[in-house]
Protein backbone atom coordinates (compact mmCIF):
# COMPACT_ATOMS: atom_id res chain seq x y z
CA UNK A 1 0.00 0.00 0.00
CA UNK A 2 1.38 3.53 -1.15
CA UNK A 3 1.88 5.53 2.59
CA UNK A 4 -0.25 8.21 3.12
CA UNK A 5 1.88 11.41 2.11
CA UNK A 6 -0.59 13.60 4.34
CA UNK A 7 0.91 12.19 7.17
CA UNK A 8 4.37 12.87 6.12
CA UNK A 9 6.44 15.48 7.77
CA UNK A 10 6.87 18.26 5.21
CA UNK A 11 10.14 19.48 4.47
CA UNK A 12 10.76 22.70 2.84
CA UNK A 13 14.21 23.79 1.27
CA UNK A 14 14.81 27.11 -0.17
CA UNK A 15 17.56 26.42 -2.42
CA UNK A 16 18.87 24.24 -5.54
CA UNK A 17 22.63 25.20 -4.62
CA UNK A 18 25.31 22.81 -2.78
CA UNK A 19 23.66 23.14 0.78
CA UNK A 20 19.83 22.61 -0.56
CA UNK A 21 20.96 19.35 -2.50
CA UNK A 22 23.23 18.34 0.05
CA UNK A 23 20.89 17.85 3.06
CA UNK A 24 18.07 16.34 0.94
CA UNK A 25 20.49 13.61 -0.49
CA UNK A 26 21.50 12.90 2.73
CA UNK A 27 18.22 13.16 4.49
CA UNK A 28 16.60 9.45 2.91
CA UNK A 29 14.30 9.57 5.20
CA UNK A 30 10.17 7.76 4.03
CA UNK A 31 8.53 9.77 6.94
CA UNK A 32 9.36 13.02 4.99
CA UNK A 33 7.70 14.81 2.12
CA UNK A 34 10.55 16.92 0.58
CA UNK A 35 9.82 20.54 -1.37
CA UNK A 36 12.41 22.03 -3.02
CA UNK A 37 12.01 25.71 -4.01
CA UNK A 38 15.06 27.46 -6.47
CA UNK A 39 14.14 30.37 -9.29
CA UNK A 40 15.92 28.57 -11.43
CA UNK A 41 15.25 25.06 -12.59
CA UNK A 42 19.14 23.97 -12.89
CA UNK A 43 22.08 23.67 -10.31
CA UNK A 44 24.62 25.97 -11.24
CA UNK A 45 28.28 24.25 -10.38
CA UNK A 46 29.85 28.12 -9.43
CA UNK A 47 33.35 26.62 -9.53
CA UNK A 48 33.62 26.88 -13.48
CA UNK A 49 31.37 29.87 -14.03
CA UNK A 50 34.38 31.59 -14.79
CA UNK A 51 35.18 28.84 -17.39
CA UNK A 52 31.84 30.05 -19.28
CA UNK A 53 32.77 33.32 -18.88
CA UNK A 54 36.13 33.04 -20.78
CA UNK A 55 34.99 31.02 -23.56
CA UNK A 56 36.27 27.54 -22.15
CA UNK A 57 32.81 25.84 -21.42
CA UNK A 58 28.95 26.45 -22.54
CA UNK A 59 26.76 26.59 -19.58
CA UNK A 60 24.54 23.78 -20.23
CA UNK A 61 28.16 22.20 -19.09
CA UNK A 62 27.91 23.59 -15.85
CA UNK A 63 23.58 23.61 -15.27
CA UNK A 64 22.31 20.03 -13.55
CA UNK A 65 18.57 20.17 -13.94
CA UNK A 66 16.87 20.59 -10.40
CA UNK A 67 14.42 17.60 -10.80
CA UNK A 68 17.00 15.24 -11.90
CA UNK A 69 19.07 15.88 -9.20
CA UNK A 70 16.28 15.04 -6.23
CA UNK A 71 14.68 12.36 -8.65
CA UNK A 72 15.97 9.61 -6.20
CA UNK A 73 15.17 11.43 -2.92
CA UNK A 74 11.03 11.87 -3.97
CA UNK A 75 11.33 15.32 -3.04
CA UNK A 76 8.85 17.74 -5.21
CA UNK A 77 10.62 20.50 -6.85
CA UNK A 78 8.90 24.30 -7.62
CA UNK A 79 10.35 26.81 -9.58
CA UNK A 80 9.34 29.62 -7.58
CA UNK A 81 10.88 32.93 -5.72
CA UNK A 82 10.18 32.71 -1.57
CA UNK A 83 9.40 36.62 -0.94
CA UNK A 84 8.26 35.71 2.80
CA UNK A 85 8.91 33.45 5.67
CA UNK A 86 6.29 33.51 8.14
CA UNK A 87 7.74 31.60 10.99
CA UNK A 88 4.80 31.94 13.67
CA UNK A 89 2.46 29.88 10.79
CA UNK A 90 5.63 27.73 9.47
CA UNK A 91 5.10 28.46 6.05
CA UNK A 92 6.41 30.28 3.45
CA UNK A 93 4.71 33.19 0.48
CA UNK A 94 5.85 32.67 -2.94
CA UNK A 95 6.01 34.84 -5.73
CA UNK A 96 2.99 33.12 -6.97
CA UNK A 97 0.89 34.09 -4.28
CA UNK A 98 0.78 30.66 -3.20
CA UNK A 99 1.66 29.86 0.31
CA UNK A 100 3.69 26.48 1.43
CA UNK A 101 3.47 24.78 4.79
CA UNK A 102 6.21 23.32 6.48
CA UNK A 103 7.30 20.96 10.28
CA UNK A 104 10.84 22.11 8.94
CA UNK A 105 12.34 24.62 7.09
CA UNK A 106 16.11 24.24 5.70
CA UNK A 107 17.13 27.88 4.20
CA UNK A 108 20.16 27.64 1.33
CA UNK A 109 19.57 30.43 -0.59
CA UNK A 110 23.09 31.61 -1.12
CA UNK A 111 24.91 34.75 -1.65
CA UNK A 112 25.59 37.78 -3.84
CA UNK A 113 27.87 40.33 -4.94
CA UNK A 114 28.74 43.03 -2.58
CA UNK A 115 30.16 45.88 -3.99
CA UNK A 116 30.58 47.43 -0.67
CA UNK A 117 28.94 50.49 -1.72
CA UNK A 118 32.00 51.45 -4.00
CA UNK A 119 30.83 54.20 -6.47
CA UNK A 120 29.15 53.07 -9.45
CA UNK A 121 30.27 49.54 -9.16
CA UNK A 122 26.26 48.46 -9.10
CA UNK A 123 25.90 50.01 -12.06
CA UNK A 124 29.01 49.74 -14.43
CA UNK A 125 29.90 46.46 -12.96
CA UNK A 126 28.85 42.36 -13.78
CA UNK A 127 29.40 39.80 -10.71
CA UNK A 128 30.20 35.78 -10.81
CA UNK A 129 27.15 34.41 -8.94
CA UNK A 130 25.00 32.87 -11.95
CA UNK A 131 25.11 32.03 -15.39
CA UNK A 132 23.79 34.42 -16.82
CA UNK A 133 26.22 36.97 -15.71
CA UNK A 134 29.10 34.42 -17.18
CA UNK A 135 27.56 34.62 -20.31
CA UNK A 136 26.84 38.31 -20.09
CA UNK A 137 30.83 38.61 -19.39
CA UNK A 138 31.19 36.12 -22.23
CA UNK A 139 29.02 38.08 -24.44
CA UNK A 140 30.12 41.56 -23.63
CA UNK A 141 33.64 40.20 -24.01
CA UNK A 142 32.87 39.44 -27.58
CA UNK A 143 31.36 42.51 -28.75
CA UNK A 144 33.81 44.56 -27.18
CA UNK A 145 36.77 42.60 -29.96
CA UNK A 146 34.37 42.75 -32.85
CA UNK A 147 34.11 46.68 -31.70
CA UNK A 148 37.52 47.19 -31.50
CA UNK A 149 38.61 45.33 -34.49
CA UNK A 150 36.06 47.52 -36.55
CA UNK A 151 37.38 50.43 -35.07
CA UNK A 152 39.68 50.63 -32.43
CA UNK A 153 42.53 48.59 -33.75
CA UNK A 154 43.82 47.69 -29.94
CA UNK A 155 43.63 45.38 -27.42
CA UNK A 156 40.24 45.02 -25.82
CA UNK A 157 40.89 46.43 -21.59
CA UNK A 158 39.38 44.38 -18.73
CA UNK A 159 39.55 45.19 -15.19
CA UNK A 160 38.80 42.29 -12.52
CA UNK A 161 38.27 43.85 -8.83
CA UNK A 162 39.02 40.91 -6.27
CA UNK A 163 42.20 38.79 -5.93
CA UNK A 164 40.64 36.02 -4.74
CA UNK A 165 40.18 32.36 -6.22
CA UNK A 166 37.72 33.58 -8.83
CA UNK A 167 39.65 36.77 -9.58
CA UNK A 168 42.42 34.94 -10.04
CA UNK A 169 41.16 32.28 -11.67
CA UNK A 170 38.95 34.28 -14.70
CA UNK A 171 42.02 36.57 -14.84
CA UNK A 172 44.40 33.82 -16.15
CA UNK A 173 41.37 32.17 -18.50
CA UNK A 174 41.03 35.13 -19.81
CA UNK A 175 44.57 36.13 -20.62
CA UNK A 176 44.67 32.50 -22.57
CA UNK A 177 41.85 33.48 -24.55
CA UNK A 178 43.73 36.12 -25.48
CA UNK A 179 46.13 34.40 -27.04
CA UNK A 180 43.42 32.45 -28.55
CA UNK A 181 41.53 35.14 -29.99
CA UNK A 182 44.53 36.95 -31.77
CA UNK A 183 44.01 34.01 -34.46
CA UNK A 184 40.51 36.13 -35.05
CA UNK A 185 41.85 39.27 -34.49
CA UNK A 186 45.52 39.38 -36.22
CA UNK A 187 44.93 43.06 -35.99
CA UNK A 188 44.61 43.87 -32.39
CA UNK A 189 47.98 42.84 -31.78
CA UNK A 190 49.83 39.28 -29.53
CA UNK A 191 47.09 39.95 -26.87
CA UNK A 192 43.95 40.93 -28.11
CA UNK A 193 42.79 41.34 -24.33
CA UNK A 194 44.85 43.47 -21.42
CA UNK A 195 43.50 42.09 -18.44
CA UNK A 196 44.41 43.59 -15.13
CA UNK A 197 43.69 42.20 -11.63
CA UNK A 198 42.98 45.01 -8.83
CA UNK A 199 43.59 43.74 -5.20
CA UNK A 200 42.88 45.61 -2.15
CA UNK A 201 45.22 43.39 0.02
CA UNK A 202 48.61 43.76 0.07
CA UNK A 203 49.15 39.93 -2.15
CA UNK A 204 46.74 37.82 -4.17
CA UNK A 205 44.66 34.91 -2.75
CA UNK A 206 44.81 36.13 1.08
CA UNK A 207 43.50 32.83 2.09
CA UNK A 208 46.32 30.83 0.88
CA UNK A 209 50.49 30.62 2.44
CA UNK A 210 52.09 33.64 0.99
CA UNK A 211 53.98 31.10 -1.27
CA UNK A 212 51.28 30.07 -2.90
CA UNK A 213 50.17 33.59 -3.60
CA UNK A 214 53.25 34.47 -4.95
CA UNK A 215 53.10 31.70 -7.19
CA UNK A 216 49.90 32.51 -8.34
CA UNK A 217 50.88 36.52 -9.26
CA UNK A 218 53.75 35.14 -10.73
CA UNK A 219 52.30 32.88 -13.13
CA UNK A 220 49.43 35.75 -13.78
CA UNK A 221 52.20 37.98 -14.88
CA UNK A 222 53.51 35.40 -17.30
CA UNK A 223 50.27 35.02 -18.69
CA UNK A 224 50.43 38.98 -19.14
CA UNK A 225 48.23 39.94 -16.51
CA UNK A 226 48.79 43.56 -14.86
CA UNK A 227 48.73 42.93 -11.40
CA UNK A 228 47.88 45.51 -9.12
CA UNK A 229 47.97 45.03 -5.27
CA UNK A 230 46.88 47.49 -2.47
CA UNK A 231 44.63 48.74 -4.98
CA UNK A 232 41.59 50.05 -3.58
CA UNK A 233 38.70 51.57 -5.86
CA UNK A 234 37.09 54.51 -5.46
CA UNK A 235 34.88 54.35 -8.56
CA UNK A 236 34.10 52.74 -11.28
CA UNK A 237 32.21 54.38 -14.65
CA UNK A 238 31.46 53.04 -17.91
CA UNK A 239 34.66 53.54 -19.22
CA UNK A 240 37.44 53.30 -16.61
CA UNK A 241 37.90 52.40 -12.96
CA UNK A 242 39.10 55.15 -10.52
CA UNK A 243 41.85 53.79 -7.56
CA UNK A 244 42.65 55.73 -4.77
CA UNK A 245 45.44 57.46 -5.27
CA UNK A 246 44.40 58.90 -8.21
CA UNK A 247 45.48 55.99 -10.59
CA UNK A 248 42.77 55.69 -13.47
CA UNK A 249 42.09 52.18 -15.21
CA UNK A 250 40.67 52.11 -18.59
CA UNK A 251 38.11 49.86 -19.42
CA UNK A 252 35.61 48.08 -21.20
CA UNK A 253 34.46 45.56 -19.15
CA UNK A 254 34.64 45.50 -15.27
CA UNK A 255 34.25 42.58 -13.44
CA UNK A 256 33.44 42.46 -9.60
CA UNK A 257 34.87 39.74 -7.76
CA UNK A 258 35.76 41.77 -4.97
CA UNK A 259 33.36 39.95 -2.08
CA UNK A 260 29.77 38.54 -1.70
CA UNK A 261 26.98 38.83 1.16
CA UNK A 262 24.32 36.71 2.03
CA UNK A 263 20.55 36.73 -0.24
CA UNK A 264 18.23 38.73 0.63
CA UNK A 265 15.90 36.71 1.63
CA UNK A 266 18.60 36.37 5.11
CA UNK A 267 17.36 39.66 5.85
CA UNK A 268 13.70 39.10 5.63
CA UNK A 269 14.22 35.64 7.86
CA UNK A 270 16.25 37.53 10.41
CA UNK A 271 13.54 40.15 10.75
CA UNK A 272 10.51 37.46 11.57
CA UNK A 273 13.01 35.76 13.66
CA UNK A 274 13.85 39.20 15.64
CA UNK A 275 17.59 39.05 14.87
CA UNK A 276 20.05 41.39 13.64
CA UNK A 277 21.50 39.89 10.07
CA UNK A 278 25.53 40.17 10.08
CA UNK A 279 26.91 43.09 8.13
CA UNK A 280 27.65 40.87 5.07
CA UNK A 281 23.99 39.59 5.36
CA UNK A 282 24.63 36.33 6.90
CA UNK A 283 22.72 35.03 9.59
CA UNK A 284 24.73 33.55 13.04
CA UNK A 285 23.63 30.20 13.01
CA UNK A 286 24.61 27.96 16.37
CA UNK A 287 26.62 24.17 16.03
CA UNK A 288 23.55 22.22 14.76
CA UNK A 289 22.47 25.19 11.77
CA UNK A 290 19.91 27.25 13.90
CA UNK A 291 19.80 30.48 13.90
CA UNK A 292 21.44 32.15 17.39
CA UNK A 293 18.70 34.27 19.95
CA UNK A 294 15.81 32.03 18.33
CA UNK A 295 12.84 30.47 19.83
CA UNK A 296 12.22 28.43 16.39
CA UNK A 297 14.31 24.77 16.74
CA UNK A 298 12.56 24.09 13.06
CA UNK A 299 14.21 26.38 11.14
CA UNK A 300 17.96 25.53 9.69
CA UNK A 301 19.95 27.55 7.82
CA UNK A 302 23.06 26.41 5.81
CA UNK A 303 25.35 27.53 2.80
CA UNK A 304 26.49 31.26 2.30
CA UNK A 305 23.86 32.50 4.29
CA UNK A 306 24.98 30.87 7.81
CA UNK A 307 27.43 32.31 9.77
CA UNK A 308 29.12 29.50 11.86
CA UNK A 309 31.44 30.65 14.15
CA UNK A 310 34.36 27.64 15.43
CA UNK A 311 37.31 28.54 17.60
CA UNK A 312 37.01 32.20 16.73
CA UNK A 313 36.63 32.02 13.37
CA UNK A 314 33.44 32.33 10.63
CA UNK A 315 33.57 29.62 8.11
CA UNK A 316 34.03 30.75 4.97
CA UNK A 317 31.44 31.17 2.02
CA UNK A 318 32.56 28.36 0.11
CA UNK A 319 30.96 24.85 -1.09
CA UNK A 320 32.59 22.50 1.01
CA UNK A 321 30.99 24.75 3.82
CA UNK A 322 27.96 24.59 2.41
CA UNK A 323 27.38 20.43 1.80
CA UNK A 324 29.05 20.06 5.16
CA UNK A 325 25.84 21.99 6.98
CA UNK A 326 23.46 20.63 4.56
CA UNK A 327 24.75 16.58 5.78
CA UNK A 328 24.56 18.02 9.19
CA UNK A 329 21.14 19.19 9.51
CA UNK A 330 20.22 15.97 7.63
CA UNK A 331 21.81 13.82 10.34
CA UNK A 332 20.10 16.12 13.10
CA UNK A 333 16.70 15.25 11.40
CA UNK A 334 17.28 11.25 12.05
CA UNK A 335 19.28 11.66 15.14
CA UNK A 336 18.23 14.52 17.83
CA UNK A 337 21.57 13.47 19.87
CA UNK A 338 23.97 13.95 16.72
CA UNK A 339 26.62 15.84 18.14
CA UNK A 340 27.34 19.81 16.83
CA UNK A 341 29.05 20.47 13.81
CA UNK A 342 32.77 20.58 13.09
CA UNK A 343 33.67 21.58 10.29
CA UNK A 344 36.56 19.50 8.18
CA UNK A 345 38.58 21.53 6.11
CA UNK A 346 39.59 20.01 3.05
CA UNK A 347 41.80 22.57 1.68
CA UNK A 348 42.02 25.29 -0.75
CA UNK A 349 42.98 25.15 -4.82
CA UNK A 350 42.74 27.54 -7.37
CA UNK A 351 43.76 27.35 -10.83
CA UNK A 352 45.85 30.18 -12.57
CA UNK A 353 45.76 28.58 -16.30
CA UNK A 354 46.81 25.58 -18.60
CA UNK A 355 49.06 23.18 -16.24
CA UNK A 356 49.36 25.68 -13.52
CA UNK A 357 47.42 25.94 -9.96
CA UNK A 358 47.77 25.94 -6.62
CA UNK A 359 46.87 23.64 -3.93
CA UNK A 360 46.77 23.87 0.35
CA UNK A 361 45.83 20.98 2.42
CA UNK A 362 46.96 21.31 5.69
CA UNK A 363 50.98 21.27 5.74
CA UNK A 364 50.75 20.30 1.78
CA UNK A 365 51.42 23.03 -0.68
CA UNK A 366 51.83 22.09 -4.29
CA UNK A 367 51.83 24.34 -7.67
CA UNK A 368 51.92 23.66 -11.11
CA UNK A 369 50.81 20.25 -12.79
CA UNK A 370 50.54 18.21 -10.34
CA UNK A 371 48.45 21.04 -8.50
CA UNK A 372 46.69 21.56 -11.78
CA UNK A 373 45.68 17.77 -12.50
CA UNK A 374 44.12 17.31 -9.08
CA UNK A 375 42.15 20.51 -9.52
CA UNK A 376 40.67 19.19 -12.32
CA UNK A 377 39.95 15.98 -10.68
CA UNK A 378 38.44 17.05 -7.43
CA UNK A 379 35.87 19.40 -10.18
CA UNK A 380 34.85 16.70 -12.32
CA UNK A 381 33.99 14.27 -9.08
CA UNK A 382 31.92 17.30 -7.45
CA UNK A 383 30.26 18.15 -11.09
CA UNK A 384 26.31 16.60 -11.24
CA UNK A 385 25.36 14.57 -13.78
CA UNK A 386 27.51 12.12 -16.25
CA UNK A 387 26.27 13.77 -19.22
CA UNK A 388 27.77 17.78 -18.02
CA UNK A 389 31.72 15.52 -17.07
CA UNK A 390 31.24 14.10 -20.51
CA UNK A 391 31.02 17.27 -22.24
CA UNK A 392 33.38 18.59 -19.71
CA UNK A 393 35.91 16.35 -20.02
CA UNK A 394 35.38 16.50 -24.09
CA UNK A 395 35.83 20.54 -24.29
CA UNK A 396 38.52 20.33 -21.62
CA UNK A 397 40.33 18.04 -24.33
CA UNK A 398 39.49 19.80 -27.16
CA UNK A 399 41.00 23.26 -25.36
CA UNK A 400 44.41 21.29 -24.03
CA UNK A 401 44.94 19.86 -27.52
CA UNK A 402 44.24 22.87 -29.90
CA UNK A 403 44.49 25.81 -27.86
CA UNK A 404 41.19 27.23 -28.92
CA UNK A 405 37.85 27.85 -26.89
CA UNK A 406 34.83 27.10 -29.13
CA UNK A 407 32.27 28.82 -27.20
CA UNK A 408 32.68 32.73 -28.50
CA UNK A 409 29.33 32.97 -29.22
CA UNK A 410 27.76 36.56 -28.65
CA UNK A 411 24.20 34.51 -26.41
CA UNK A 412 23.08 37.81 -24.38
Amino acid sequence: MEPDLTLKKQVVVIGAGFGGLSFIKALDDSSSQITLIDTHNYHTFSPLLYQVASAGLTAESIAHPARAAIRKSGATFLLDTVIDIEPDHNRVLLGSGERINYDTLVVAAGSVTADFGVKGAKEHTLGMKTIDEALLIRSKVMRALEDASRYGHHAVPIVIVGGGPTGVELAGALAELSKVLHKDFPELGPSALKVTLVEAGDRLLPMFPDSLSAVAKRDLIRRGVEVLTQGQVAEVTAKDVSLKGGRLLESNLTVWTAGVKGNSLGDILARHLGVSARRDGRIEVDGHCRPTGTSYPNIFVVGDLAARNEKGTILPMVAPVAMQMGRHVAALLKDPDHPELKYRDKGSMATIGRSDAVVWVGKIRISGLIAWLAWLGLHLAYLLGGRNRLQVVIDWGWNYLTYDRTARQILR
